[in-house]
């Protein structure tokens, strides 16, 4: 392995499943580390197999069914938990490892544990040496780490490695340490201790080691785990990956796009939602709203986005139409939905205001079809609307209005310029596309109402039914209505 390789090391199986509330079974946790297996993580810490026989059971199946990873069961230095951890990840072979922790810490020692550091040292020298019997993998960490006296950690740190330990593990557990702090304490243990290189602390710390010499991090998807959780995969990563002036050379073997899945399925699984405003994996992550942004991300995307969400499995750069958007959004939004604008009006900032105005106007006081109050629901339905003889706005002349007639037990609207809306069924966009329109607007579907959009025009429609008797037949049928839409942006002739 390189040098300057950093493993990362995956817990959200096992510290993340601990978060209260975040409890998985069986199926939830294979979903998860088949994610993980695709993800490319280094190591899956997969539970604590002696706590629960359901552990137990999803450390030993996980450690049947992936193979690209090595599989991780947590055991104390005690010796039920060091064979329990050998039997459930004995089907990984030689990918199996099993990680003992021991407390080390003067507070830890003297009121938890109530042993010296003579009775600390042999139980961890005796942990490791049980741990080694069953695989050669063997991870040992002195829990509690940042707060433990640094001549100490450097002893016992010496001691795990000559009894066989192939990884030393340094965890901020209580989140003590400060990135300065531990990464010279991370410098220190990388010059006593020839054989260290690893260590465990949260985001900004776990960087910081990794310059001080650390060559994994351990961490949990969306940062998930006990109390305030742990370093989250998805911002080393990224960090490692975006700042190469800063870690050079360093670098680790994440598929860096499969981050949006693995975080939607964690959050799914777990029932712990990602904050919106969550790094790298927040719904508002790359989600522009206001105009001064929006016109540089139109403009040159990386003046207000260091990386490309495409690179983490999210789509194009969002950017949303709210209060505080300008004109370039606007313009940039009716363009992908099809209005081609005069240079005058993308120039007019009068005309643009008006326009909004109006738009947030017609729907004033929250109205809007999908619940939301933003300016797309809002534009969709100034532009979209049905015209009405009291508004002036877009309406047909009363002559030129909409027409009913009844054909054959079926009801027809005609267009202004006399047409049947039957005539004109075969323009009429698949729900697919409609749906697609939609989802660029941000409208929601709405059941059996709704709005249908085809390539000429836009139509209301709306599914009535008659019943059995002024039909004759034994089901009720059902017509389709459509309705012309004039846009406000001038008039949308007939397709014929």
């Amino acid at each position: 392995m390189s040098k300057n390789r950093v493993l990362i090391f995956d817990t959200t199986l096992r510290d993340g499943e601990q978060c209260p509330g975040a409890s998985m079974n069986l199926r939830e946790k294979l979903a998860v580390a088949r994610q993980l297996s695709r993800l490319k993580v280094d190591v899956i810490e997969a539970g604590f197999p002696v706590i629960s026989d359901g552990d137990f059971t999803a450390v030993q199946t996980i450690s049947k069914q992936i193979k690209n990873a090595q599989i991780a069961g947590l055991a104390r230095c005690v010796n039920k938990d060091i064979d329990a951890a050998g039997a459930a990840v004995k089907p990984a072979g030689k990918r199996g490892r099993i990680h003992v922790f021991l407390a080390t810490s003067k507070i830890h020692r003297e009121h938890k544990l109530g042993k010296a550091q003579d009775q600390i040292l042999k139980l961890a020298v005796d942990g490791v040496k049980r741990a080694c019997k069953h695989v050669k993998d063997v991870e040992f960490s002195p829990e509690d780490g940042s707060r433990t006296e640094p001549d100490f950690l450097v002893e016992i740190c010496r001691a795990v490695v000559k009894a066989g330990a192939t990884t030393v593990n340094i965890p901020d557990t209580v989140g003590w340490a400060v990135p300065e702090e531990y990464g010279a304490l991370i410098a220190h243990l990388h010059d006593h201790v020839p054989e260290f290189q690893n260590g465990k602390v949260a985001v900004a710390n776990s960087l910081a080691a990794v310059k001080a010499g650390a060559r994994q991090v351990e961490c949990t998807v969306n940062g998930i785990g006990e109390r305030a959780g742990n370093a989250a995969l998805e911002e080393i990563v990224m960090a490692l990956q975006t700042r190469k002036d800063v870690f050079r050379g360093f670098f680790c073997g994440i598929n860096s796009k499969e981050i949006v899945k693995a975080s939607k399925l964690v959050a799914r699984m777990s029932g712990l939602p990602v904050q919106r405003s969550k790094a790298i994996v927040g719904e508002n992550a790359f989600a522009h709203s206001s105009g001064i942004h929006q016109d540089g991300i139109l403009k040159k995307r990386e003046t207000y986005e260091i990386m490309d969400p495409r690179a983490v499995g999210w789509g194009k750069t969002e950017l949303p139409l709210t209060k505080h958007s300008g004109r370039a959004a606007v313009a940039a939004r009716l363009k992908h939905l099809g209005f081609k604008l005069s240079t005058s009006f993308q120039r007019d900032r009068r005309q643009e205001k008006i326009c909004v105005r109006r738009g947030l106007d017609r729907v004033g006081g929250g109205h809007s079809h999908d619940g939301a109050g933003d300016v797309d629901t809002r534009l969709f339905e100034r532009l979209h609307r049905k015209p009405n003889r009291a508004d002036g706005h877009g309406a047909l002349a009363k002559n030129q209005r909409q027409k009913t007639h009844v054909r054959a037990g079926r009801r027809h609207r005609r267009w202004p310029c006399g047409c049947s809306a039957q005539s004109h069924r075969p323009h009429h966009a698949h729900d697919g596309q409609a749906d697609g329109l939609r989802a660029a607007l941000g409208v929601a579907r709405q059941g059996r109402a709704g709005r249908g959009i085809g390539e000429s025009g836009f139509w209301r429609w709306q599914t009535g039914g008659r019943s059995r008797r002024q039909h004759g037949h034994h089901r009720s049928q059902r017509a389709r209505v459509f309705e012309c839409r004039e846009p406000a942006f001038g008039h949308r002739r007939c397709p014929n």
